[in-house]
């Protein structure tokens, strides 16, 4: 078949993108063209087609749909950019998806779309019992989340073969490539509340799966690591920050205020079912974490005690 994937040279993009070619579809690509989409782009075979483009101009879209037959669509600016430069997320977000879909319906061949959402659609709530029901009521904590459901109800309305896929906490599995301004996020995680992790290789599975399952047209499902990437916000940072080689930071660091959260553990039945693309516990994203550092993970472990230091003067929460 032939994909097209956008957003394709970010964290959930390549693995998707891996699994794509490993299915022996046809794959193009399509990304910004910065220094560091360029430097990830390398790491593909030098045959796959790439076109670079901005979502926010029409007639790159256009471009880019041409000669496919499905696009998977990941690009997004996400947080904690998406919460900095709300005019750029927006634009990017919402109105690039609006391109997009605009490009499709006008398009005489490509009609199915697999969008990429996020389960913060639905906040938290410490009260309920989990898991959250892909039917719950909305409950947006940020600009991401409300740009996500303005996306979900454009395709609602649209006339495209549409699939939702509401993706959990990818964390990045390579220190080198994980998010400036994210250890701000990270301190605001409610050390009380719930979040359940994906593994990135699982979410790439679970989007080139989908462009074949039929019974997955029309269908919104919840994208999640299930029951063994299931756990407090304190377990999941800790899994993080020792996989980093930075060892576990204090409880006092973070957050206990659980109306913080932006996320929960999420019914990942019905994906599951479709979809089997659950490969990968918590465990796994720690020890792949560690693996894919190379040589930084032991240079950072030498430095733990100082870089625990720094990190914990970050935290708006810590009193030393």
């Amino acid at each position: 078949m032939k994909v097209l994937v956008t957003g394709s040279f970010g964290n959930i993009g390549s693995y998707t993108v891996n699994m794509l070619l490993k299915q022996n579809h046809d794959v193009t690509c399509f990304d910004l063209k910065t220094p560091k989409s360029v430097k990830a782009s390398a790491a593909f075979p030098k045959n796959m087609t790439i076109k670079w483009g901005d979502m926010c101009n029409k007639s790159d879209v256009v471009s880019a749909i041409n000669n496919v037959d499905v696009v998977i669509h990941l690009a997004a600016i996400i947080p904690p950019q998406s919460e900095m430069n709300t005019k750029l997320a927006y634009s990017v977000n919402v109105e690039g998806t609006n391109n997009l879909i605009q490009a499709m319906e006008e398009s005489n061949h490509c009609k199915r779309i697999i969008f990429a959402s996020t389960t913060a659609v639905h906040g938290s709530n410490i009260k309920r019992k989990p898991p959250v029901l892909i039917n719950e009521a909305f409950n947006p904590p940020d600009d991401y989340a409300k740009h996500k459901i303005t996306c979900e109800q454009y395709l609602a309305k649209s006339s495209l073969n549409w699939t939702i896929l509401r993706v959990a906490a990818a964390p990045p599995l390579n220190i080198k490539t994980a998010q400036k301004g994210g250890i701000e996020l990270v301190f605001g995680i409610p050390v009380n509340g719930r979040i359940e992790a994906l593994h990135a290789e699982d979410a790439g599975l679970a989007f080139a799966n989908a462009i074949s399952c039929d019974a997955a047209i029309g269908k919104t499902m919840f994208i999640a690591g299930g029951k063994s990437c299931q756990a407090s916000g304190y377990e999941f940072v800790n899994t993080m920050m020792r996989g980093a080689g930075i060892g576990e930071l204090p409880q006092s660091a973070f957050s206990t205020d659980p109306s913080g959260a932006h996320a929960d553990w999420v019914d990942t039945s019905d994906s599951e079912a479709l979809l089997n693309y659950q490969k990968h516990s918590l465990l796994d994203i720690e020890n792949e974490l560690k693996k894919n550092s190379g040589l930084l993970y032991f240079v950072i472990r030498a430095l733990a005690p100082l870089v625990r230091h720094i990190l914990l003067r970050k935290s708006p929460h810590y009193k030393t």
